[in-house]
């Protein structure tokens, strides 16, 4: 997963797994299995108690609803949840500014308040990069137009040229953190890499993810 969640740490939470939520009773490593222990808000048929792989009881469950699943899931589940309470309030990428004009770089300095990039959630060095592959230089802007057969990668584009690249060139002058948050987004879906979403990176392995996927080199 993106997010890195120490198993000790997460013990007490609810979450949800399927249709029902279950609160995290305990880890369990059991062989070489990981494990936790869950109890869900209510009562459910088949739910005893009983580790899974070993067939013994590590903790005392609450009668039918005791259950076991693994690290894994349980750290996916968490980190959806984490998504969505992110999500709230985000504005959706047809509500954010948009300017589909080719502009070319800017001649004088952007100076003052809300101008410039918007940060999101460690995306400095994302932010630094872009402002200074387009804002006063045009060497990288065949990027926003180079073709690609995936959808995926073409409103990968479309974002960055339309939302970010010619904002930030018009007279708004200003991208918000909603549209660095959708661009990472999409970034990390488009490469595999869900680190992109949330973790501060160098600004080379920007750099490469965008010249691996669009096959680009300036």
């Amino acid at each position: 997963t993106g997010v890195k969640f120490n198993p000790s740490e997460v013990v007490e939470k609810v979450v949800r797994l399927g249709n029902n939520f279950y609160r995290i009773k305990a880890y369990v490593p059991c062989r070489n299995k990981q494990l936790f222990a869950l109890e869900s808000e209510k009562p459910l048929r088949g739910y005893d108690g009983v580790c899974p792989v070993c067939a013994k009881q590590h903790i005392l469950l609450a009668e039918s609803r005791g259950f076991y699943a693994s690290v894994d899931s349980v750290f996916r589940a968490l980190e959806k949840k984490l998504e969505e309470e992110r999500l709230q309030g985000r504005k959706s990428i047809d509500r954010l500014d948009s300017v589909k004009e080719n502009l070319p770089p800017l001649k004088s300095p952007i100076l003052g308040q809300n101008k410039g990039i918007e940060g999101d959630s460690n995306s400095c060095y994302m932010d630094a990069t872009i402002f200074c592959m387009f804002a006063y230089s045009n060497v990288f802007d065949s990027l926003l137009n180079v073709k690609t057969e995936k959808k995926s990668l073409t409103q990968l584009q479309k974002l960055l040229r339309e939302n970010i690249v010619h904002v930030l060139r018009s007279n708004i002058g200003f991208v918000e953190r909603d549209a660095l948050y959708h661009l990472r987004t999409q970034l990390s879906e488009a490469t595999g890499d869900s680190s992109f979403k949330d973790v501060e990176k160098d600004p080379t392995e920007f750099l490469r993810a965008l010249e691996g996927l669009f096959n680009f080199a300036p």
